[in-house]
């Protein structure tokens, strides 16, 4: 699908201050890693993440959200009643319900005619909110729609140490569970917005779920014919 009057307006992101090591995370885990005979050295040189970042064990979703999305508002001007559709993509959540969507829009003074959802598609949730509201501005919907995503791994990041902590934690586990080892916390926020209003310049031309086979390509109005499948959602800008 091809936009006509999309552009991203602005981005920013909040950072949380504590920092958690890979070596760190390493030497909680000292004892278990020794008895299967793993190395220390393995999350960051299987993954290059040398460090991740948590928030406090208070802070909900919805808090670094609204952080996020404060920054992004301050720093492109638009006046809070022009949001037309806020979506939150976070994997994190404060409850099952209510949606943390409605929670940061309670938290910014969003106008009542601004419609929020969550949207929940893991990793790619932000692509797929992006295509969402690009789709409702070159419907006529919205004027501008702001995206945020928030996200604390600190509760299971040390859920999952204290398990392989254990003495009877199998290799099995230690594997399965690896990956939660490396995610960490942060949050980010974006305004899109209809072409014509922005001031950034930075057109998002569409959402794509096909690709050209020739790398680099950039037809001037269409793609080429003879698009591979890709098994993820891809948001084109330039």
């Amino acid at each position: 699908m091809f936009f006509k009057n999309v552009a991203i307006e602005a981005v920013a992101c909040a950072l949380p201050t504590t920092i958690i090591t890979s070596a760190d995370i390493e030497s909680q885990l000292a004892d278990t890693m020794g008895r299967m005979g793993i190395k220390p050295g393995l999350i960051e040189g299987l993954t290059g993440i040398r460090e991740r970042r948590f928030w406090d064990a208070d802070q909900q979703a919805s808090d670094v959200a609204t952080l996020a999305a404060e920054k992004v508002l301050e720093k492109s001007g638009i006046p809070r009643d022009a949001i037309g559709c806020l979506i939150s993509t976070s994997v994190s959540k404060d409850y099952i319900e209510p949606s943390v969507a409605s929670m940061v829009h309670g938290n910014l003074g969003l106008a009542d005619h601004c419609i929020n959802y969550d949207m929940g598609n893991a990793c790619l949730g932000f692509v797929n909110a992006m295509a969402s509201v690009g789709m409702m501005i070159d419907a006529g919907l919205v004027d501008y729609g702001l995206i945020v995503d928030g996200e604390n791994s600190r509760e299971v990041v040390e859920a999952t140490i204290e398990r392989l902590s254990k003495p009877d934690a199998k290799p099995e586990s230690f594997r399965d569970q690896f990956a939660t080892l490396t995610l960490g916390s942060g949050a980010v926020a974006m305004i899109v917005c209809r072409r014509y209003l922005t001031t950034s310049g930075h057109v998002v031309n569409g959402s794509a779920w096909n690709w050209p086979k020739r790398p680099g390509t950039w037809p001037a109005a269409h793609w080429p014919t003879g698009a591979m499948r890709l098994s993820t959602p891809t948001c084109l800008t330039r």
